[in-house]
């Protein structure tokens, strides 16, 4: 009976330091702090640096400020505006600011103001318009290393042309966006 005990308590003890070894993992994943990279890549795994952004606080919260910028960026007037573009032979991609105030904080559980920051449109290159349904979203994720990524996604962007009553409300959410099916010439986005 004795050894039994022992063999509980071993197994016990093993679940224990099993329990503590996943939870320290998690909570490993901490939220990014000062300044860091914006880059898309594309299928092959290569890199566009597109822009910064700078972290700030502390705890479980952090504000932000994203610059998006690139010698590869060249302004275009499209539909009566200005856009910073990276031009391609098969698409060029535009950057879409989000054009209403939002609160620019993320929590590990909450990215969606970063996700905001940057989205992006593609067009062909021979385009002088924009289609809102061309928008690219970018769902985030914090990753162990506290850098953070995502894959890219289809949306519409129509929503955006029409402010929203409540300034709290996200007039696109996670339900509106589709994966992309890997044909564009970005497919992902880093932050480190």
């Amino acid at each position: 009976m004795n050894a039994l005990r022992v063999s509980i308590s071993g197994i016990v003890l093993a679940v224990g330091v099993t329990l503590t070894a996943v939870h320290g993992a998690k909570a490993q994943e901490t939220l990014p702090t000062g300044r860091r990279a914006i880059e898309l890549l594309t299928p092959a795994g290569e890199r566009q640096p597109v822009g910064s952004v700078t972290f700030t606080g502390t705890g479980d919260a952090r504000a932000f400020s994203v610059v998006m910028e690139s010698p590869q960026f060249q302004v275009e007037f499209l539909s009566m505006r200005n856009f910073s573009c990276v031009r391609g032979e098969k698409e060029t991609w535009c950057h879409i600011p989000y054009p209403y105030e939002t609160a620019s904080r993320i929590t590990a559980q909450d990215l969606v103001d970063l996700e905001y920051a940057l989205m992006f449109l593609w067009k062909p290159p021979t385009a002088f318009g924009i289609d809102t349904w061309n928008g690219i979203y970018f769902k985030l994720k914090l990753e162990s290393d506290d850098s953070i990524s995502g894959d890219a996604h289809d949306v519409n962007l129509g929503p955006l042309g029409v402010p929203p009553s409540d300034p709290t409300v996200r007039p696109i959410t996670h339900t509106d966006i589709t994966p992309s099916s890997g044909a564009h010439r970005f497919t992902r986005i880093e932050i480190r």
